[in-house]
């Protein structure tokens, strides 16, 4: 999420800057030139094992693939509690194709505003989706509701931190206030280095405490957000 946001936002301040506007017909023309081509491959892939198979295999059935195909596959996990076999990871590109259906528009009322303003809402964002996410996990619990739990992990507007991470990095950059690469490269490997060594333990120790075969709250409190 943090790579898509950053590429996006990459490619939409530099066009705004070009050209003092976003061209949104270009840009989803590209989108789907990128994206298409695999998801369709993979798709007919799984048509082929159903026909092969004679049926749905195990939890993996047709309205898996049309799921996938409308880029809802995460919202089939948060209602319908579904679970899509091997196409579960697509409810990821979903979210992705749901940020790239939106984020086009916010960046063209955000440039134009000061940085200070923009940096602010960004962070501001980022802060909201901590809460929301937060909120969402507890009140899972709380009632013991299946769709609050899936929307705490599969909704986008609770998973927006990594996509507004990566587009306030991108900002940064085309501002030109990155640290010259040069001048700081002690620091920056240093801090390159921790980085990695955060990430290595999150993925030795594990999301958090399992709890009825259930991922625990820190994933949602914390983690999720750390990795951002």
């Amino acid at each position: 999420f943090v790579l898509s946001g950053f590429l996006i936002t990459s490619i939409l301040a530099q066009e705004h800057a070009a050209w003092g506007t976003i061209d949104f017909r270009a840009f989803y023309v590209r989108r789907a030139l990128r994206l298409g081509p695999a998801l369709v491959l993979a798709l007919a892939g799984g048509a082929l094992l159903l026909l092969l198979h004679g049926g749905p295999a195990g939890k993996f059935d047709w309205l898996a693939i049309l799921y996938s195909a409308l880029y809802v596959s995460n919202f089939a996990l948060i209602f319908g509690g579904l679970r899509l076999g091997m196409l579960t990871p697509t409810w990821s590109l979903s979210v992705e194709e749901q940020f790239y259906s939106i984020w086009p528009f916010v960046m063209s009322r955000l440039l134009p505003q000061s940085r200070a303003a923009i940096v602010k809402l960004i962070l501001g964002g980022i802060v909201a989706t901590w809460v929301l996410r937060a909120g969402l996990h507890w009140s899972a619990w709380k009632f013991y509701s299946w769709p609050l739990f899936g929307a705490a992990n599969h909704l986008i507007f609770a998973r927006a931190d990594g996509l507004l991470c990566g587009a306030l990095v991108a900002l940064v950059a085309h501002w030109g206030l990155l640290p010259d690469a040069v001048r700081y490269a002690r620091p920056l490997k240093a801090l390159g280095w921790l980085c990695a060594a955060i990430l290595a333990g999150i993925l030795h120790y594990g999301p958090g405490l399992i709890e009825g075969g259930v991922y625990g709250p820190a994933i949602f409190y914390f983690w999720y957000a750390c990795v951002s």
